[in-house]
């Protein structure tokens, strides 16, 4: 993950953090930071739906919002973060206080506010930009056709692979 600008305020812990989820165990670490009442900011796509004169004209347009975090989905399969909550910054497309949802993208810029970002929080998006920190591990777990390959690190293990493959059974010769 890369920090692109930190606006925590030193004597109270409010304020924002921008940040650019680099890969797929990013996710993980900004579910166990993302909590219900903090505001996300970033880009989306919606469905907007124009009246015409002919009829009604159902468009995907890339919008930017800002949510009021209500909750936070976690997929460890996919290693995505879905985001739902209520919109408090109206634009042309969206009102205010209407439900939208977020999936938060690699290499896609976004911004985190709090009331309060306590030292747990902060500690953990250090350790995430940390460029330092690397799969520790990687493990191949083998069982009788179906293998399993995964990365392991300090924080999660991540399957990247799952291979299954029958095999004819054994012909047992009468001893």
């Amino acid at each position: 993950m890369r920090i692109v600008k930190n606006a925590v305020a030193e004597r109270n812990g409010s304020g924002y953090i921008k940040f650019v989820a680099q890969e797929s165990e990013d996710m993980y670490h900004l579910y166990n930071i993302i909590n219900t009442g903090d505001v996300i900011e970033g880009s989306t796509v919606r469905n907007v739906v124009k009246e015409t004169a002919t009829g009604s004209v159902k468009n995907r347009m890339h919008l930017k919002v800002k949510l009021s975090v209500e909750k936070v989905e976690f997929d460890s399969e996919q290693c995505s973060l879905r985001i739902n909550g209520r919109n408090v910054q109206e634009n042309e497309h969206i009102k205010m206080g209407q439900y939208h949802t977020i999936e938060l993208e690699l290499n896609q810029p976004y911004t985190l506010e709090k009331d309060l970002w306590d030292r747990l929080h902060l500690d953990c998006l250090r350790e995430a930009a940390d460029p330092g920190r690397k799969a520790e591990l990687l493990c191949v777990v083998v069982d009788e056709g179906l293998s399993h390959i995964c990365l392991v690190t300090s924080n999660m293990t991540i399957t990247k692979a799952r291979i299954e493959k029958s095999f004819p059974k054994k012909n047992h010769v009468g001893a």
